[in-house]
């Protein structure tokens, strides 16, 4: 199963130039939920899933990208975890929201802790 235009979508929201702003990465979730409901099958739209949180937890893990684009993808990710509830085994989706989890606090910066450590 390959989509050229959910590749396409892939490449634009993971390249360090976002001159197409935040939409591109909406359009990108609107585009996976979608092939994933047309899936033939239950493993095609599971693969599709974990296709689209691979390419968040990429774009999270870049610091080529800016913070507010790695910031929407990860509230994008806490959006899609009720469905990716449903399509994993409990022991790998609390596995992977604990990765989603830690990645956040290492490459998203909060604003106040830096705001603290400018002060101090």
């Amino acid at each position: 199963m390959y989509c050229y235009q959910l590749d396409c979508y892939e490449r634009a929201i993971r390249e360090p130039h976002q001159q197409y702003g935040k939409e591109i990465i909406n359009c990108y979730v609107h585009l996976s939920l979608e092939e994933a409901k047309n899936a033939p099958s239950f493993e095609n739209a599971k693969h599709v899933y974990l296709r689209m949180i691979k390419t968040f937890e990429e774009v999270l893990c870049d610091d080529l990208l800016s913070q507010e684009w790695r910031h929407h993808s990860y509230r994008i990710f806490k959006q899609v975890k009720p469905v990716l509830y449903e399509v994993l085994e409990k022991p790998n989706y609390l596995s992977m929201c604990q990765r989603f989890e830690s990645l956040a606090t290492y490459f998203i910066k909060d604003k106040t802790s830096q705001l603290n450590n400018s002060k101090g």
